[in-house]
This record gives structure tokens, sequence and C-alpha cells, in this order.
């Protein structure tokens, strides 16, 4: 990964030149904002990544939302422990739980993820 000097003279490059950056770039300057965030704010950016896994989801009701959630969390929990890879495990909702899981732990149960999906404060 480039330093932090690195990215900003290439965002400012790419601004000054009105073009887009690169999805790279992009993510790189995304990871280093990401590092400096207080815990509160990893916890809202993860709340905020599992509501959106949720909302792909064809469960009515919010807990029945929370018991799909901690089942695809307990999936990709499974499949890390045996792939040593970060591969995709080709569906939206694990791949934004995967996410998710950068920011902090994953909610242990379907009604921690009950909570998560009521409480809404993002």
């Amino acid at each position: 990964m480039q330093s932090r000097i690195e990215i900003s003279k290439r965002l400012h490059v790419v601004r000054d030149a009105g073009i887009g950056a690169t999805g790279e770039l992009l993510d790189q300057a995304i990871a280093y904002i990401d590092a400096d965030l207080d815990a509160g704010g990893k916890r809202q950016l993860r709340d905020g990544l599992i509501r959106r896994a949720a909302l792909m989801l064809d469960a009515q009701s919010p807990y029945a939302k929370a018991g799909v959630l901690a089942i695809e969390a307990k999936a990709l929990a499974r499949r890390r422990e045996f792939a040593q890879d970060d591969s995709p495990a080709g569906s939206p909702v694990r791949a934004l739980l995967r996410e998710a899981g950068r920011f902090g732990e994953l909610p242990a149960s379907r009604r921690h993820y009950y909570r998560v999906l009521v409480r809404g404060d993002d």
C-alpha cells in the first residue's frame, strides 16, 4: 500500500485533471480513512453495512431478516475457517457482511442483529 502522501498526491492530480479516480486509488484512500475512525465510527459503518445487507433479503420482518443474517454470518465464518483466501462467497449479502466484519466483530446472535436493524442510528 502506498503512503498517505502518495495517495494524497494522486488524488490531487485526479481532481485537478477532472478525471475519475481508479478503484484501487479509492480503495487505498478509504482504507486510510477507515483506519483513523474511532470505535463509535467503526460501529456505525458496520451497522450500516448490516442494514444494507438486510435490505437485500426477502424476509418481511426485521426479526426474520435478523435470523437470515445470523445464518449467513455463521456460514461466512465457517468459510473463513476452511478457506484461507478472501475470495467472494458469491452472495451480495455475504459480501456486505464480510465488509462489515472489517469494522468490528459481527453480531453473534439473531437478537443482536435484530437490535442493529431496529436501532437504525447511522
